[in-house]
């Protein structure tokens, strides 16, 4: 007998006894209209709740929302990940960059690599993600340099110059620069400093992003990889000058401070010292040639 598939509802169990009324608020607060989305809603011993949506795709578009309720613990009977399939991927670029930029649009949950069909340990370019999907990804992302396709099932389709709904990028009038990636003007033409694909500040590129990783994410044929990005560093672009930089170690509680500002005064006294000391065997030296020509 096959398992029974349960993949439109959901389990709330409400901190409070107070348990319909609570519910109800609870779904019209988060913009849940019970007759124009849901099924059937069951009260179970213990105050858990059964949510039923009518489609999959509703209770994947609301389950963000009730899964971060204040008044209630969300579950679900399956998993509410989505496959993302991306192309074009630069073998060279690590998985954690892929997946800390993926990141910004819901929690990532696993990876892998995909292979072609004849020599199953050459590596295709194809990375395919389980994405707990929290904002609709673009139809491109911009990884190392090159614009690579993102694909996956509900996805609503962009332009793949410009990022706008409506239009294929075959038709787009629209101008963008890859220097600080907006649109209007090219890059001979910006005037903004470099914007960075990986963290989306300014002022530096991708190579010298300094957001660091803890460890790289090893290819494997076709094996997923579990886990998000993982961040070791994110080194802070600051303005002061006299701010101390901090090096943080693998995992050590203890972390070695490099002060900055301490190191350029000495290397400027050390400078300023030679300096001196160049100019007054110089004046030694030029004093000794005068005399001997008196």
């Amino acid at each position: 007998m096959a398992a029974l598939s349960r993949d439109t509802s959901i389990q709330l169990h409400l901190d409070c006894s107070e348990g319909k009324s609570v519910l109800f608020n609870l779904l019209k607060e988060k913009c849940i209209d019970p007759g124009e989305h849901l099924t059937a809603v069951q009260e179970l011993p213990g105050r858990l709740w059964d949510v039923t949506f009518k489609t999959v795709d509703l209770k994947k578009k609301f389950w963000p929302a009730l899964s971060s309720a204040d008044c209630c613990t969300a579950t679900t009977y399956t998993g509410c990940t989505t496959l993302v399939t991306v192309l074009h991927v630069p073998y060279e670029l690590g998985d954690n960059v892929v997946r800390y930029i993926l990141g910004r649009y819901g929690k990532v949950v696993s990876g892998r690599f995909l292979t072609l069909s004849d020599y199953p340990q050459v590596f295709n370019g194809i990375r395919q993600y389980q994405i707990e999907i929290t904002k609709d990804i673009p139809s491109s992302l911009r990884l190392g340099g090159r614009n690579c396709w993102v694909r996956y099932r509900g996805q609503p389709r962009t332009c793949l110059k410009c990022g706008a709904n409506g239009h294929e990028a075959k038709h787009c009038d629209q101008i963008k620069c890859y220097n600080c990636h907006e649109i209007g003007h090219t890059a001979k033409q910006c005037v903004t400093e470099v914007k960075c694909t990986v963290c989306e500040k300014l002022g530096h590129t991708s190579r010298s992003c300094p957001i660091s990783f803890a460890s790289k994410i090893s290819p494997t044929a076709r094996a997923w990889v579990k886990g998000p990005a993982v961040v070791q560093q994110e080194a802070t672009m600051s303005e002061e000058a006299d701010e101390p930089t901090a090096k943080v170690t693998d995992g050590n509680t203890n972390a070695e401070t490099v002060d900055t500002q301490g190191m350029t005064q000495d290397l400027e006294k050390k400078k300023k010292v030679k300096q001196s000391t160049i100019a007054t065997q110089i004046c030694s030296k030029t004093q000794r040639l005068w005399r001997q020509c008196l």
